[in-house]
């Protein structure tokens, strides 16, 4: 079971499955927690980038926001 945990840990980092053989060892239950962490630690990240580009965009002249929106989020 831990080895199916690992390889879902290694998905969530983007990694090969191979990087992360070193945690086979450790029991199932502790890679799930530390999937948990990844996962919040991703979403936090995601919200700080959210609210900057937010703020950012909010620091431009009216006229420009619109576009420099488009430009900044039409790959997130």
């Amino acid at each position: 079971m831990s080895n199916v945990t690992v390889q879902q840990l290694a998905d969530d980092l983007g990694l090969d499955h191979a990087a992360l053989d070193g945690l086979e060892a450790v029991p199932a239950t502790e890679v799930e927690a530390l999937r948990g962490l990844v996962a919040e630690a991703v979403a936090a990240e995601d919200a700080l980038v959210s609210d900057s580009l937010d703020a950012a965009i909010d620091a431009l002249p009216r006229p420009l926001r619109g576009r420099a929106r488009g430009l900044l989020l039409e790959h997130s």
